[in-house]
């Protein structure tokens, strides 16, 4: 069942194609015919930088939405390209929250933060999480095991393809060639 109200947080880091997704969902949900509220936080404005977004997609137009931000507790779906950013929004998320991750952990160059307790951010979502997709997607694109050319896109097909998100690869494909 589809809900009146799908809540999303895309994130990453910066130069992993974030906002190229986000977009991507907007223009699809636009297409539909659904109203769409959202907003893009960029930790950093350069490549490494932590970015996330924010998309409401309004299905029932009498559903009333105050702000583009999402609540604590209401993501129903995290589309994370790196697992440790994926971590940095549990706790925006439900127990029932969709995840589609990058196992693939990208290597930071300086402390940013104090050393972190958790060894594994994967293993930390595979059990906080029941829903979720964690492959490493970065490998498929290497490997050209995909039929896609870039990782956040592999992603986005695989959320539409499992159901996360009420819209088609021909939905995706037709957004991909207005780019």
């Amino acid at each position: 069942m589809i809900k009146s109200v799908i809540n999303i947080i895309v994130c990453g880091i910066g130069g992993q194609g974030v906002l190229t997704i986000s977009n991507i969902i907007r223009k699809m949900a636009l297409s539909k015919g659904f109203k769409c509220e959202g907003a893009t936080f960029k930790g950093g404005a350069q490549r490494m930088g932590s970015i996330h977004s924010e998309l409401r997609i309004i299905i029932n137009k009498t559903s009333k939405v105050i702000s583009s931000q999402i609540p604590i507790g209401d993501v129903d779906l995290l589309i994370a390209t790196e697992p440790w950013e994926a971590l940095r929004y549990a706790n925006r998320c439900h127990s029932k929250t969709q995840l589609v991750v990058n196992s693939k952990i990208e290597t930071f160059y300086v402390d940013r933060f104090e050393k972190p307790k958790i060894k594994n951010p994967v293993d930390n979502l595979r059990k906080i999480f029941i829903n979720h997709v964690i492959e490493d997607f970065s490998k498929q694109i290497a490997n050209q095991s995909s039929t896609h050319s870039h990782l956040n896109v592999l992603m986005l097909y695989k959320a539409v393809k499992i159901g996360f998100i009420p819209f088609t690869e021909k939905d995706i494909k037709n957004q991909i060639s207005q780019l």
